[in-house]
């Protein structure tokens, strides 16, 4: 298994497109506060000098010594002058291997999918994960059938990278995906629409660490903003 950057037990926040800026900032910071480890800064439609500014205002966390990693969406030039972890892109505005050689090889590089047929695809970008949904039905595909467990493990029997699981997981739904094969979960407004978006992901962590399953890594307790880190 392709797993370089230890994506074993991931909970990946991906911010709402659109909205105030200062909160999307102190709910980014709640989440990583509880437990969040990757966020993916989607912004579509703000000027590249506005992430800047919001991404500036996240690595706020990277100084107070909490363990995440940020990724652009779709941006490039955004990901590489923020000096971002990485980026996440759509299969149809991926080209040949140009965005892996512009990112480099240390930085993740991640693509959305939605069927077997587009994760395989989307492996020939050397890519480090994938993520598949929309697993459960969720507001922001209405109308449109949930793929469910089932089409996951589909995916992640196809390809040799870890498949991140997104659309209408919850903190109970973790087990079940885990189960199909994800190496972790992505949300948006089950940590953003939350009352309490710290303890939202608090749960979502805690689910996540419990969770047995072979293909995920053992865990080992740290002094960190994380109750728990992997050991692989």
């Amino acid at each position: 298994m392709h797993n370089p950057h230890n994506l074993s037990r991931s909970l990946f926040m991906v911010t709402e497109p659109e909205g105030d800026v200062r909160a999307l900032v102190d709910t980014v910071h709640a989440g990583i506060r509880g437990g969040v480890s990757h966020v993916v800064l989607r912004r579509p439609r703000q000027p590249a000098s506005d992430l800047f500014r919001i991404a500036h205002m996240l690595s706020s966390s990277h100084r107070e010594g909490a363990v995440w990693k940020l990724l652009v969406h779709e941006r490039t030039t955004v990901a590489l002058g923020a000096s971002a972890d990485g980026m996440h892109m759509r299969l149809s505005t991926v080209s040949g291997q140009s965005v892996r050689q512009l990112v480099g090889t240390d930085r993740l590089l991640g693509i959305s999918v939605h069927d077997r047929g587009e994760a395989i695809a989307a492996c020939k970008h050397q890519v480090d994960y994938l993520m598949f949904g929309h697993i459960y039905e969720t507001p922001s595909h209405p109308g449109e059938p949930a793929r469910g467990p089932e089409k996951l493990r589909e995916v992640v029997e196809a390809v040799d990278i870890p498949v991140i699981a997104i659309g209408g997981v919850t903190a109970r739904r973790v087990d079940e995906v885990l189960a199909a094969g994800a190496w972790g979960v992505a949300v948006i407004r089950a940590i953003s629409g939350a009352d309490d978006p710290e303890a939202a992901a608090r749960e979502l962590r805690k689910a996540l660490n419990r969770a047995e399953s072979p293909h995920l890594c053992p865990r080992r307790r740290i002094r960190e903003h994380h109750s728990e880190q992997r050991d692989c």
